[in-house]
């Protein structure tokens, strides 16, 4: 009985932990702000220059993909 009421209070406990939907993270920068706000950190050594393309990359396609948005919602 005991082990039933263990195995019962851990699965509400962790059930509780978990949760199910994605967070989201809404960033209020411009894209300019980005590029300079990355270049300040390629050059100041806080990143690499791969670090600095990847997130380049990242940054690029992010503005294309919200630019075909508005295209698509036009």
């Amino acid at each position: 009985m005991i082990r039933l009421i263990v195995i019962l209070t851990l699965s509400v406990v962790l059930s509780a932990c978990y949760k199910s939907e994605r967070s989201e993270i809404n960033v209020n920068t411009t894209f300019g702000q980005e590029l300079v706000d990355l270049k300040k950190a390629l050059d100041s050594g806080a990143i690499d220059q791969q670090q600095y393309k990847k997130m380049l990359n990242r940054i690029s396609k992010r503005r294309l993909k919200l630019d075909l948005d508005d295209v698509e919602d036009s």
